[in-house]
């Protein structure tokens, strides 16, 4: 289990290593920091902080594939990180490392989908420190013109993975189809797929 570390201080520190957030320290967004580093009192109720340390050690998991985490997303603040994929033929392969300042975990947060990747603390080296942010912090985030690039990006990108998934998959569906109609009971029948489904005329 990663350590937890939610001193407001060391918080802004691993902020300010951090390029995509880097607009975060200017004067206009001070009040957008304070709520992420240290929240505030209203109404007589604490509302935030948003962000918090984690501190994982060496080969542990910090994020699971296909688990649902649609509420935190990350950033390494401080060392690379390995990410994995296990494929439809259950074959774990790793596909990439993650680089210190990477943003990684939002499309759980902007698409409401399972997390695409395990993602663990490289074996071989010390302890790695995480910067995790919840849900409300994904908001003000989205004022950085940086960090609102980045994530426009990447969403266009799921998208267009996501829509490449489901051609792939009817293709596939087609294909298995019988194409020849077949006769029961003296009525010819229109051909099924391996699914059961009637096949396409």
């Amino acid at each position: 289990m990663p350590t937890e570390n939610v001193n407001s201080e060391a918080i802004l520190e691993a902020v300010k290593k951090i390029d995509l957030l880097s607009e975060l320290l200017d004067e206009k967004n001070k009040n957008n920091l304070k709520m992420i580093v240290e929240g505030k009192v209203s109404g007589g109720k604490q509302i935030g902080p948003y962000a918090r340390l984690l501190t994982f050690a060496p080969g542990e998991i910090i994020m699971r594939q296909g688990d649902w985490g649609g509420n935190t997303f990350y950033f390494s603040a401080d060392a690379a990180l390995n990410a994995f994929v296990t494929d439809e033929s259950g074959k774990h392969r790793k596909v990439g490392d993650i680089e210190p300042g990477t943003c990684f975990g939002e499309m759980s947060v902007l698409a409401g989908v399972p997390r695409n990747a395990t993602i663990i603390a490289p074996t071989g080296s010390g302890p790695v420190t995480i910067l995790e942010m919840v849900r409300p912090a994904l908001r003000l985030l989205r004022s950085l013109k940086k960090f609102a690039e980045r994530v426009d990006t990447s969403y266009r990108k799921h998208g267009q993975q996501t829509a490449g998934r489901r051609r792939r998959r009817s293709q596939s569906n087609r294909a298995g189809c019988a194409q020849q109609p077949r006769t029961v009971h003296g009525l010819r029948q229109a051909p099924r797929c391996r699914s059961g489904r009637k096949a396409d005329r």
